[in-house]
């Protein structure tokens, strides 16, 4: 265990490689850390900055704010109720127009809209399901399920980084065909070569 001021890094070698669990303040992060650690101190500095780091980006204690496309519709989130996932179910493609979704639940004491509310529409996809999307742009902000204690936010739609990662995808087997992940396809870090 490692302590400096106000943070508390556990540390906790998983098998023979240098991957390190740190939890701190109530939050987790998987590091996998590459470099030489040895030498004075070298550990102890890159966990406590890594630490600081996902202190920083987390927004314990702020409210992450989100929006539609338009910024009519716009609310506020203490934390997310889960992991973040992504969904490539058929109605998720569809009402996304997207190759898959990407959610995390969210206690509804946890959640408020700010403003737009009544530009709300809903939509029942599913029997008992609920989607919400904004009337003017067409965002689709939250969903909902009947009888479930949690919201299901889009997580696209917010306007600051929650501070942790997709950990899994739902729903493959309706995944579309040309859907690919890998390093074939190029990325680029706004148009293409060429985009006139």
């Amino acid at each position: 265990m490692l302590r400096y001021g106000f943070l508390t890094v556990v540390c906790q070698t998983v098998k023979a490689t240098r991957t390190y669990q740190c939890l701190h303040d109530g939050h987790q992060t998987l590091l996998s850390l590459h470099s030489d650690f040895h030498g004075r101190g070298g550990l102890r500095q890159r966990l406590l900055m890594a630490a600081a780091l996902q202190k920083h980006y987390s927004h314990e204690g702020d409210d992450m704010k989100g929006s539609c496309l338009c910024k009519t519709v716009t609310y506020e989130v203490d934390k997310l109720g889960s992991s973040i996932q992504h969904c490539a179910c058929h109605t998720c493609r569809k009402a996304h127009a997207a190759a898959f979704n990407s959610a995390a639940a969210v206690k509804p004491a946890d959640f408020r809209w700010t403003a737009g509310q009544e530009a709300l529409k809903s939509f029942e996809s599913s029997p008992g399901k609920q989607r919400y999307f904004c009337s003017v742009c067409g965002s689709h902000l939250l969903a909902s399920r009947e009888g479930k204690p949690y919201l299901i936010l889009r997580v696209a739609t917010l306007d600051d980084d929650p501070g942790v990662r997709p950990e899994f995808m739902i729903w493959k087997s309706h995944a579309a065909p040309w859907l690919a992940f890998d390093d074939a396809v190029p990325a680029y870090a706004e148009w293409q070569p060429g985009h006139q």
